[in-house]
């Protein structure tokens, strides 16, 4: 099926995981880490009972010695 059909379950387990977490629906957001020069951000979302932490990186490649928030 090709690499479309892997970024498709991609998306449809990242819709999941957003419909079965309340804290992920919520519109309560702290950001915890931001750089536009890294293009990464990290930030917590939650509402009232749980809290998630999302962090993500926007870059096209991936870091050659990690990164460190």
């Amino acid at each position: 099926m090709g690499q479309g059909a892997d970024l498709f379950r991609y998306y449809q387990d990242l819709i999941s995981l957003r419909r079965s977490s309340r804290g992920l629906r919520s519109r309560n957001i702290d950001i915890i880490h931001a750089s536009n020069d890294n293009r990464v951000i990290a930030f917590t979302r939650n509402d009232g009972t749980t809290r998630e932490l999302v962090v993500a990186s926007l870059n096209n490649r991936p870091f050659d010695d990690g990164y460190v928030i």
